[in-house]
């Protein structure tokens, strides 16, 4: 399955550099990729949080501002190129797994168009679709298809927004397959955890397609004030607290009530992942999971993933950007090591501005 024809290329021409944007309601990331060469390299990146104007629904509330905001940025860390790759968030996108019945590609695509009402949870005309074909026709003669939607205002907003900017866009992504255009290897039936700052995105993989996603609460953010509190401390110190301890390896008496209350944290977000993916695994046959990819800002977190391991029976996997691209000799090793997890995004956006959709 070809799933890089679920977004659309505007411009025929590949270019050398690309713009990753990475738009969050709370924080936003960028991240320039040079892809000349035999290895991608980035040559420029900015993490940095909105101000509170700009912050929730600001992407279509206050767009000049928006615009203003990022036109700062790309003056102040140097960003070059014009070409750029957004990509949406979990949040606004809708990812889902329909059987069709068995047909020609034309009258598929008429066939997704009007059955797309049933499934997508928004108002018609309000949304744009794409959908794309996976995996093998079963016994009972359906195509296994998924759905991809995302509402208009929020593309629309982007545009006028990157109009402002003088940019031109390459294609529009969604954050789960962005972050798979960095793995390391290639997996076919997994779940993707994207643990986020104010939030994390589960997505479910078969046969190496997103057939479904689900928003979970419990994020980073909530990971440092339960420490916070714990501690008696403030949220930055609770974050120096969980990065340099080794509160996950901790146990038995000598625990400490932070690491207690960071593994309770974890244990909830892990919980409802998996009850969610044994639900889906138990509503059809023969589909399992193999392996569980942790990636964003809170994978990051000292043994996470041998700590998640200790309580699943599928492969745990601790996503590292840094395994596809290489970033420019002129940044700090430990600068790039921090911020490696959160660019993730925005890198595998621009990873997508160098592809053929043929």
């Amino acid at each position: 399955m070809d799933f890089k024809k679920a977004v659309r290329k505007l411009f025929a021409s590949t270019p050398s550099s690309v713009l990753g944007i990475d738009l969050g309601s709370e924080f936003v990331k960028i991240a320039q990729v040079e892809l000349k060469g035999s290895r991608p390299e980035v040559r420029e990146f900015v993490i940095t949080e909105l101000p509170a104007n700009l912050k929730g629904a600001a992407l279509t509330t206050a767009k000049d501002e928006m615009a203003a905001f990022l036109h700062d940025l790309f003056n102040r860390y140097n960003f070059t190129t014009k070409f750029a790759v957004f990509s949406i968030n979990g949040r606004n996108a809708f990812v889902r797994e329909v059987g069709m019945p068995e047909m020609p590609d034309d009258e598929l695509k008429q066939a997704v168009a009007w059955d797309a009402g049933q499934y997508v949870p928004y108002e018609t005309d309000t949304y744009y679709l794409d959908y794309a074909k996976f995996g093998e026709v079963t016994q009972e003669g359906r195509q296994p298809v998924v759905l991809v939607a995302t509402p208009k205002d929020i593309v629309d907003s982007t545009l006028e927004i990157s109009d402002l900017l003088g940019l031109k866009v390459l294609k529009f992504d969604i954050d789960s397959l962005t972050l798979c255009r960095t793995l390391s290897q290639t997996l076919t039936n997994f779940i993707l955890l994207d643990i986020g700052h104010t939030y994390s995105m589960m997505t479910l993989f078969q046969s190496a397609a997103p057939v479904a996603q689900r928003a979970l609460p419990q994020g980073f953010g909530d990971f440092l004030e339960t420490v916070a509190v714990t501690t008696g401390t403030d949220v930055k110190k609770a974050e120096e607290l969980v990065r340099e301890g080794s509160y996950l390896k901790q146990e038995g008496e000598t625990e400490e009530l932070a690491a207690k209350s960071l593994k309770n944290s974890i244990n909830a977000l892990l919980r409802e992942c998996l009850l969610t993916s044994d639900y889906y695994a138990s509503n059809n046959r023969e589909k399992e999971f193999t392996h569980i990819v942790l990636a964003g800002t809170g994978a990051n977190i000292p043994d996470i993933a041998e700590y998640v391991k200790s309580s699943t029976e599928l492969e745990v996997i601790r996503h590292d950007v840094r395994d596809a691209v290489s970033f420019s000799s002129k940044f700090d090793g430990k600068k790039v090591e921090a911020a490696a997890p959160a660019l993730a995004v925005a890198i595998g956006a621009a990873l997508a501005g160098g592809e053929s959709d043929d």
